[in-house]
């Protein structure tokens, strides 16, 4: 019964802040995804098994070629 009552005022909280603080908040949201997708990208293992696999086909002095 508790988690229903918390999330229908939980609803009713968010149906009534400004629209400003809406408008605030989905541009901190996109600033926030696209660094952590940025972060990811450059930092995933995966991203680097990908590198030294095209390294090893494209030899050593192709490793900067775009």
């Amino acid at each position: 019964m508790l988690p229903i009552v918390s999330a229908v005022l939980f609803l009713y909280l968010m149906t009534n802040l400004a629209v400003e603080t809406w408008i605030f908040f989905a541009v901190w949201l996109v600033i926030g995804i696209a660094i952590y997708f940025a972060y990811g990208q450059r930092h995933s293992r995966l991203n680097e098994k990908f590198a030294k696999a095209r390294a090893s086909v494209d030899g050593p002095g192709t490793a900067n070629a775009v």
